[in-house]
């Protein structure tokens, strides 16, 4: 009859009756099923206030509901789905999940466990907390749900700001090892290989440098500066042919920049090309007119010329 009644909508005359019945039911199964029951009314009345978009009266019946049964898990799960729409209880939304998941662990199946998963994740990297939000999109990804691609997006998109992070603060090393966890999870995240070479060529580790810019630009050949950073790795290794032929291809697919043109320049100027020289150079100070790399080869360039009256300006 109360469950009758729950259905019908009248949770008042259904609790009364529980209450009613409860005083003369002593601990132990019997009353904790009664107890469940209890719960669930609640619950519905929270799910009718829900709808009738009145938040906080949901927010206190739902509280009730888990104040009534601790185990109640449905409570939990709709509790954090109404604190996650608010930015300053994201974080407790997050440990209601938690919480309701524990609790409905053998009820719940496993699409729904990996759906609050992903709700989890995604509380998480809203709130910039990238470990624990790759931990639970790994959860989902391992399930071979259709958001399989997505969470391994978010993962390597995650460890990447962790790289990020960790580089701002010197921790070259670290910001490595997560980049490495990165192109590892999704390798055709063209950013983290570039990434890579970048720190390598920092650390003048050219030979790793090299290996890891080619690998990102075999996904994508426009990447601005990966040709770039590659002619610096030849030019440490003095190979001046290649370095050459990386700053052609950089310039091509960047006329704009400056470095690159500069750099193309020096080299030419090396190898006694002055007039090819003089016109990176120029290119170069048309790009930026404030930087001193360019002018400073233009007058280079022209001493070597004999043009002296250029070179003192």
């Amino acid at each position: 009859q109360i469950d009758e009644l729950i259905q019908e909508g009248s949770l008042d005359v259904a609790e009364a009756m529980l209450l009613e019945i409860l005083k003369s039911v002593p601990e132990g199964p019997t009353r904790e099923r009664l107890e469940v029951r209890r719960a669930k009314i609640h619950y519905q009345k929270a799910l009718d206030y829900l709808n009738r978009v009145d938040y906080l009266k949901a927010e206190d019946e739902l509280r009730r509901s888990i104040a009534i049964q601790e185990e109640y898990y449905p409570a939990y799960l709709k509790l954090a789905e109404l604190l996650s729409k608010l930015a300053p209880t994201k974080r407790v939304a997050i440990q209601e999940y938690l919480k309701g998941m524990k609790y409905g662990e053998d009820l719940l199946s496993e699409e729904e466990m990996s759906e609050y998963h992903f709700s989890v994740a995604s509380l998480y990297y809203e709130l910039e907390d990238y470990l624990p939000a790759i931990k639970h999109f790994r959860i989902v990804a391992n399930t071979g749900t259709m958001k399989t691609l997505q969470c391994k997006m978010l993962m390597a998109e995650g460890y990447y700001r962790l790289a990020d992070a960790a580089e701002q603060n010197g921790n070259v090393s670290q910001a490595v090892a997560y980049l490495q966890q990165a192109v590892e999870v999704l390798p055709s995240f063209k950013e983290s290989w570039f990434k890579l070479g970048y720190l390598y060529l920092k650390q003048n580790k050219c030979k790793e440098a090299i290996d890891h810019l080619e690998k990102a630009l075999r996904i994508d050949n426009w990447i601005p500066d990966a040709h770039y950073y590659l002619a610096m790795c030849y030019h440490k290794e003095k190979n001046q042919e290649r370095a050459l032929r990386e700053l052609d291809n950089e310039i091509l697919y960047n006329p704009a920049n400056y470095n690159a043109l500069c750099m193309r320049g020096e080299i030419y100027f090396a190898g006694g090309k002055y007039e090819e020289a003089t016109e990176d150079f120029k290119k170069a100070r048309v790009i930026n007119d404030q930087k001193f790399r360019a002018y400073f080869g233009l007058g280079k360039t022209y001493l070597r010329l004999k043009d002296l009256a250029r070179a003192e300006e």
